[in-house]
């Protein structure tokens, strides 16, 4: 019963946040072209509707004690992604 939307692009994920209602939650991955997630999560959180939009960021790894962009994000999840 989810609604949900897709961007190939930081970019343009962040044009479709701000033209749209917020969504109830943003999934994000680490390595995108040109704008990674950590960026775009800032972009997010500069918004006035997105100081409290949960975010997640999915990544392949990360290195221990890595806390880039960490206080961006209410979850970070290692790929892949299972539903368990």
């Amino acid at each position: 019963g989810m609604l949900v939307a897709s961007a190939a692009s930081g970019a343009l994920a962040l044009d479709m946040l701000q033209k749209n209602d917020p969504p109830d939650l943003v999934v994000t991955d680490m390595h995108m072209p040109a704008m990674d997630g950590v960026e775009l999560a800032r972009l997010i959180r500069a918004e006035p509707w997105g100081a409290k939009l949960p975010l997640v960021l999915l990544s392949s790894g990360f290195l221990p004690g890595q806390q880039v962009g960490s206080h961006l994000f209410d979850v970070r999840l290692l790929k892949p992604a299972r539903q368990n």
